[in-house]
């Protein structure tokens, strides 16, 4: 009977074992063959899910449309279809995360919108894509910029970086992106499986609040807003500890700024604003100091490690020779401006694209005067 017992459980397992890797493998196939599922990282590599069309509840943001209507074109971009003769075009891309991607927003109420229409006062014509993706770091911004933004030969990249940097210390050094061994069972999966990545991409899609509704804000500007407190030798700490992360930063910049170039693009660099930082916000009573962004970062703590980062920007500008919009010190750290600690509201955008018009628009004039309006 024991030996009858075994050999009924041995078959069981088998056939369990059977079901689980004949399942992975058909999934594994069926994706390969066809991916309904548009989601934006594969690995470490970026994807672009073109002709899409979402629907945003966005009833738990102060200021905001209810419902918006967000569309990505075929290059997997926000705004008109890229013209046929682009050539011909005062073509323009903006790249950043999502304070550049705007994806709470309606396309016309964006700043890269609102920037477009601000240049088509003195070029003809101006044809102008939105190409930021919220979470995109400048890893992610070298990566889109090398893999599908080159090709498309825009005359400007404008690039709003800074806040997806902070604390990033599994972003990967810039001479390691062209590695081909793998590192690790996960790199080697996120690489090569399509399941893998269907599973991941669907825990990212239900950790964050990017597609659907919006249920719990988690950056809200608010009164009864968590605090998190943490000693001067502890900020101190965590200062020492970014500024390796920040000298990878730099190289990460360089390596952007050189493939633009060398593909006859004109880079702007823009700094990241934000509100943390400011005290006890007069409106709403919300700590900005003390306000928790993480359970690693305060507030405050969080604006001055930015702060070097926007630092970094601009002093890589500099030494480039690139123009840089110091947006961080030019938008006023008021509530007016923002719907939460980081992302713009509508008025925000307005004063977004106001401010990198006005900052650049004589820089554009002296480089691409073939394209003003007579």
């Amino acid at each position: 009977m024991n030996a009858i017992r075994k050999i009924f459980s041995w078959r069981v397992i088998r056939y369990v074992l059977f079901l689980v890797v004949f399942t992975i493998l058909a999934g594994e196939l069926i994706l390969r063959i066809y991916n309904p599922f548009p989601f934006r990282l594969k690995g470490s590599d970026v994807l672009l899910p073109r002709n899409q069309r979402y629907i945003i509840n966005n009833a738990h943001l102060p200021g905001l449309d209810s419902i918006v209507v967000l569309t990505k074109n075929n290059l997997g971009f926000r705004g008109p279809e890229m013209p046929e003769h682009a050539d011909n075009s005062f073509s323009v891309i903006t790249v950043g995360g999502s304070t550049t991607e705007c994806w709470n927003l309606a396309e016309k109420d964006s700043w890269p919108f609102l920037l477009g229409q601000n240049l088509a006062h003195d070029f003809a014509p101006v044809w102008l894509n939105n190409a930021g993706v919220s979470g995109h770091s400048s890893w992610a911004h070298y990566l889109l910029i090398r893999k599908y933004i080159k090709q498309l030969h825009p005359k400007v990249i404008f690039m709003l970086v800074g806040w997806n940097e902070v604390n990033r210390a599994d972003l990967v050094d810039v001479d390691d992106m062209d590695r081909s061994h793998y590192v690790g069972v996960k790199d080697f999966l996120g690489k090569t499986s399509e399941l893998y990545n269907l599973v991941v991409n669907i825990k990212r899609h239900y950790r964050y609040e990017e597609y659907g509704e919006i249920k719990d804000p988690r950056y809200l500007i608010t009164r009864d807003h968590a605090l998190v407190f943490k000693s001067s030798a502890y900020n101190d700490s965590v200062m020492r500890a970014e500024r390796p992360l920040i000298s990878l930063y730099k190289k990460r910049l360089h390596a952007i700024i050189d493939t633009c170039r060398s593909n006859g693009i004109l880079p702007v660099l823009i700094t990241q604003p934000g509100i943390l930082g400011n005290g006890i916000e007069p409106e709403t009573g919300c700590n900005l100091n003390d306000y928790k962004v993480s359970d690693v970062f305060p507030g405050k703590l969080f604006s001055d490690v930015l702060k070097m980062y926007n630092k970094t920007t601009m002093e890589t500008a500099r030494e480039k020779g690139v123009f840089c919009v110091d947006l961080a010190n030019l938008l006023p750290a008021d509530i007016t401006n923002y719907y939460d600690i980081c992302h713009y509201n509508k008025p925000g955008c307005k004063t977004v694209a106001q401010i990198i018009y006005g900052q650049s628009i004589d820089y554009l004039r002296q480089h691409f005067p073939g394209y003003l309006k007579q």
